[in-house]
């Protein structure tokens, strides 16, 4: 059962667990093409040395920019050519640019070939536009790459819904994972108070309002991360006579993520809805309950989804019912059991080993009917 995934942000040796564990549970070789290089919040990694000698990594140049909607590998007809998969995996939504050229080039060469697309889709973009410059031609593209896609992953709990509602494909949800060896369960009960942010600083993830939550309680903060938000944050806490109590670090690769969440006590993820977008899972939130962090989410999307009992909820915007959480962990008035309860919730629904289940059956199957 030959496997061609294809995945952008599997540049980095630290996002392929999923697949290594893939390859290893089929007991043959499993294909990885990736680009030669990918920009993620500005930070270049080039594709990094594989170790499994079961996950065979391929890379190709790509146009049209750093963009996940529009993409386009030049070198997958030949590496498709080389492997000639029976399945292919390409981790994107059905409305990108490199979903589309792989649809025609598998109608064209590869008719007996089956393709498994992904999506994170928490908007039905049937009733609302695509939240992307040229949305008009990324419609025409779904329209026509629904028609060949055989499975669609969702990796969020709305996904199932929607995508379910606008074509006759099979939905699949694989939960998002956790690599439980890279975020170490660590509850460091002596370890300074440090309230956390890492992700990208846009209008959208409203680190301002935990910015104001930091200033009316007057405890440290860490955020990690850059955007087009970043000066006027920086000036926020200025003006907020807090810019001594926080620590700003740039946005950093995907390996160095565990270290700061080593270094925080709450991780806060302080989203907003807008006309165009919300929530769509928050990893970060996952990732640090598999670290032994308090997390914190607004009701933003599929954030209460993902923390449900297992931290705390806000309605977005309200700086005061942020800061009383805040307060709240602070003052130890939790749960005694909520750390242990959450690392372990992690592992139950959010491990590699439970998604490679799901992929793997329904890779079995597909395989079986080709």
């Amino acid at each position: 059962m030959k496997i061609l995934i294809i995945d952008n942000l599997a540049v980095n040796s630290s996002r392929r667990g999923i697949y290594r564990e893939l390859a290893r549970k089929i007991g043959e070789p499993v294909f990885l093409l990736v680009p030669k290089s990918w920009k993620e919040q500005g930070i270049v990694t080039h594709c990094e040395e594989e170790e499994s000698e079961l996950l065979k990594v391929y890379t190709s140049p790509f146009i049209f920019g750093h963009r996940h909607q529009r993409i386009v590998y030049i070198k997958l007809k030949s590496i498709m050519m080389k492997v000639k998969p029976r399945i292919v995996f390409i981790s994107s939504e059905p409305e990108n640019f490199n979903t589309y050229h792989l649809v025609r080039l598998v109608n064209k060469y590869f008719p007996n070939t089956k393709i498994v697309c992904a999506t994170w889709r928490n908007i039905d973009y049937r009733f609302n536009p695509f939240p992307y410059k040229m949305g008009f031609l990324n419609r025409i593209i779904e329209k026509y790459t629904i028609k060949r896609i055989n499975v669609c992953i969702a990796h969020s709990y709305s996904a199932v819904n929607i995508m379910g509602n606008i074509s006759n494909w099979k939905v699949v949800f694989v939960p998002p994972t956790v690599d439980l060896n890279n975020f170490a369960f660590n509850p460091n009960n002596e370890k300074e108070f440090f309230v956390g942010y890492i992700g990208r600083l846009s209008y959208e993830k409203g680190v301002d309002v935990l910015i104001k939550a930091i200033a009316k309680l007057n405890l440290n903060c860490l955020i990690v991360g850059r955007g087009p938000e970043q000066k006027y944050l920086m000036n926020l806490a200025a003006e907020l006579g807090i810019e001594n109590k926080i620590a700003w670090v740039d946005a950093v690769k995907y390996s160095e993520v565990p270290n700061y969440l080593n270094k925080i006590k709450v991780l806060v993820l302080p989203s907003r809805t807008t006309q165009k977008w919300k929530e769509q899972f928050g990893r970060i939130l996952i990732e640090a309950m598999a670290s032994g962090v308090y997390v914190i989410g607004s009701n933003s999307g599929d954030i209460p989804n993902v923390i449900r009992e297992y931290g705390f909820v806000f309605n977005e915007e309200n700086v005061d019912e942020l800061s009383g959480l805040i307060e709240r962990i602070k003052n130890k008035q939790v749960p005694d059991n909520l750390l242990f309860n959450a690392r372990k919730m992690v592992e139950e629904n959010y491990s590699v080993d439970k998604a490679v289940a799901v992929i793997y059956e329904l890779f079995h199957k597909l395989g079986c009917n080709s």
